[in-house]
């Protein structure tokens, strides 16, 4: 159950760029629902128990746990242990609302949080590693801005999390490797041109080379920055809203599911049900069946 949902709109696109909500479930033990999306995500177990399934890996959480988790990154709670329901205040933000031109300070260090990880790298903060509590405590300080909405609270939203970010970054330096960092400004606003293009016209039929020269680069530079920037290619992160927006209409409406996959710009019944189930390991007549049960 999804309660206080919060988000912060591009004043480019009237499209969300950061999403807050708090999550409760109560206990529950399901076979691997694996999802990934174009967002990065920092949650906060506020309550409960359980298990949470990364890619590969398998972590056991409870209280005060922070986890991360990166675009495109697969992950899903298979269990909750029975005792105490579980509560997450989750933030969901596109790469864009930390880079988005206009901010001088922005430092592309602030990505290496998602994209740069050593070895040693755990989507998981535990909540008895006293490196977390400043982090924990930045969250809950983003959760009561939105509870309160005073004036300027989207700014201090973003400044919260970033410096969430930079905290992460500088104690937990055995989690992430250095990286280069440089990135002419200029290419930096230009991709974000295309990318409020892209939203705009996101169930239309668009090329890599038509895009590429919207953002005035060659084919391979826009596709190489557009990675580096986003943690995702560029037709995975269409495809990835193509089928967040898919997901919405076959809960939300009674659309067909042919009908959905035309409306978010899938020409195919084949393309749309290979697309939704790489992305929510379900065929959209599974997804709807068990969204309305």
């Amino acid at each position: 159950m999804i309660l206080q949902n919060n988000e912060i709109i591009s004043h480019y696109n009237d499209l969300p760029l950061l999403k807050a909500y708090h999550s409760k479930r109560m206990p529950f033990k399901r076979e691997n629902t694996l999802h990934c999306h174009s967002a990065f995500e920092v949650s906060l177990i506020v309550g409960g128990q359980g298990l949470y399934r990364v890619g590969g890996a398998t972590y056991s959480f409870e209280k005060n746990d922070v986890f991360l988790f990166s675009t495109n990154e697969a992950h899903c709670i298979t269990e909750v242990f029975p005792g105490e329901d579980l509560h997450i205040i989750n933030l969901q933000f596109e790469p864009r609302f930390i880079w988005i031109p206009g901010n001088d300070t922005f430092d592309l260090r602030y990505l290496d949080v998602f994209f740069h990880r050593s070895g040693q790298f755990r989507h998981q903060l535990l909540h008895d590693d006293p490196r977390a509590a400043e982090i924990r405590q930045l969250l809950e300080q983003i959760d009561d801005e939105f509870r309160k909405k005073d004036d300027f609270y989207e700014m201090m939203v973003k400044n919260m999390l970033l410096a969430a970010l930079v905290y992460v970054r500088r104690n937990y330096s055995e989690y992430f490797i250095d990286a280069a960092h440089e990135q002419n400004p200029k290419l930096v606003h230009q991709l974000s041109n295309v990318m409020q293009y892209i939203d705009a016209h996101l169930f239309e039929e668009m090329s890599l080379v038509q895009l590429a020269e919207r953002a005035h680069m060659s084919r391979s530079h826009f596709s190489a920055l557009f990675s580096e920037m986003n943690g995702l290619s560029v037709w995975e992160y269409i495809i990835n809203k193509r089928v967040a927006h898919a997901a919405h209409l076959l809960q939300s409406t009674e659309m067909t599911v042919m009908d959905v996959a035309l409306s978010c710009g899938f020409n195919t019944a084949a393309n749309f049900n290979h697309a939704f189930k790489k992305q929510t390991n379900k065929t959209p007549t599974q997804y709807r069946k068990e969204r309305k049960t």
